[in-house]
């Protein structure tokens, strides 16, 4: 018994520039994140221990200088902005 020539299955088109883009989004949608931060994390810095001293100094300057009493002001905003409680 012979085929129909029509019986055969047709040579499937190339795939369009969108479908690759397509299919290569789908692939990846539930991957996670990558890591790489362009800035490093807080964590990489122990900026505790250099707030608090910078804190002390102002507060040791701040006899002398009004100046000092405004940036010990202002770094104990900043401590309060990053920790999230008052500066000790």
């Amino acid at each position: 018994m012979t085929r129909h020539p029509l019986d055969a299955e047709l040579p499937q088109p190339t795939r369009t520039t969108f479908e690759v883009a397509a299919a290569r989004n789908d692939a990846m949608r539930d991957l996670p994140m990558a890591t790489t931060y362009l800035i490093p994390p807080i964590q990489g810095y122990d900026i505790h221990a250099k707030l608090l001293d910078e804190i002390r100094l102002a507060h040791r300057a701040s006899s002398v200088d009004d100046w000092f009493n405004g940036r010990e002001s202002g770094l104990r905003t900043a401590y309060r902005i990053i920790f999230g409680e008052p500066a000790p």
